[in-house]
């Protein structure tokens, strides 16, 4: 597995300030940038975990799961980064990770390696 790099809290957030479309008006926040201010919102993380968690977020299923594990109490902070980093809309890892938990003997880390999401990222060439 090959990640193409991490981009510092204030680049998300600059990227916030300052998106705006062809015409001048402001365009709607990119996927990693809404998981980014969602987790901000909540005030549950700072803005080095925000930024792990949101890096190449397809939407804000990785801080919907986040916050939900959270919720629920029984996970460590780094249990519930390794669940929730590179959720998708497709998936729902918090919720596997409940059933999972209410039906089986399974140990929790048993569990998260069960339920977190395949990691599959687009590096383009020379990076």
């Amino acid at each position: 597995m090959r990640l193409c790099g991490v981009v510092p809290p204030w680049v998300l957030a600059a990227t916030l300030l300052f998106a705006t479309s062809g015409t001048g008006q402001p365009e709607q926040a990119s996927a990693p940038l809404s998981c980014f201010v969602m987790l901000q919102q909540s005030g549950e993380v700072d803005d080095n975990l925000a930024t792990q968690l949101c890096q190449g977020a397809q939407s804000t299923a990785p801080a919907q799961c986040f916050l939900l594990i959270e919720q629920a109490g029984d996970l460590s902070l780094p249990q519930a980064v390794q669940l929730c980093q590179y959720a998708s809309p497709s998936d729902d890892p918090a919720g596997c990770y409940l059933q999972a938990r209410d039906q089986t003997f399974l140990e929790p880390s048993r569990i998260i390696r069960l339920c977190q999401p395949a990691v599959s990222l687009y590096c383009p060439r020379g990076l």
